[in-house]
């Protein structure tokens, strides 16, 4: 099982990104997006959602 310190590594070691918090929670962007939240009640990453539809 991955940890928050493995996946931390992993995902600070490529461009662009940065870690953050988002609605309490850690969470990593790239170029200032969410790309992945650390859930912290199951002690798991999930991935943002992915909003590909037209708003306006």
């Amino acid at each position: 099982m991955i940890t928050l310190d493995m996946l931390r590594q992993i995902i600070l070691a490529l461009p662009t990104t940065e870690e953050t918090t988002s609605w309490g929670a850690v969470s990593f962007k790239v170029n200032g997006k969410a790309m992945l939240f650390w859930n912290p009640t199951h002690d798991c990453p999930w991935s943002a959602p992915r909003f590909t539809g037209h708003v306006g």
